[in-house]
């Protein structure tokens, strides 16, 4: 029962990401050419070193398996460190067509200014670390 409660809660995350993305596509940071296991890390990893805490790191197709749903690889971190801003949330996600993709949660567009100079400091650099060659 705790793995469908759980299954659920991920789906219902995932499903208020993409529609949330579906009404302001400008929250498309970046596309990657790793898959989204190894640029979740990538973006975990590049925010820990800038000084943000990963506050939950989420595998949103293991928890939709584990309730006996098929979801494509999708994971999403929930960031924290950004000044005037609530907890920053990514969601890296692979397309139908194949690519994998990340996708900024919660901020739009037009707010990311306002925050200071931290979040495009970190959004510069996470789309720089998706696209990187080899890995570290």
């Amino acid at each position: 029962m705790v793995a469908f409660e759980r299954a659920t809660v991920g789906l219902f995350f995932w499903c208020s990401a993409n529609a949330a993305l579906v009404e302001n596509p400008c929250r498309i940071v970046s596309t990657s050419r790793f898959n989204v296991e190894e640029t979740t890390d990538r973006i975990a990893n590049s925010a820990h070193e800038r000084g943000f805490e990963v506050r939950e790191r989420t595998d949103h197709a293991a928890l939709a398996k584990r309730g006996g749903f098929r979801l494509r690889p999708t994971q999403s971190l929930m960031l924290d460190g950004v000044r005037g801003a609530d907890p920053l949330r990514l969601v890296v996600w692979q397309a139908r067509s194949g690519p994998t993709m990340v996708s900024l949660d919660g901020i739009r567009a037009e707010e990311v200014e306002n925050l200071g100079p931290e979040l495009p400091e970190l959004l510069s650099a996470l789309s720089g670390v998706a696209r990187e060659g080899t890995p570290a």
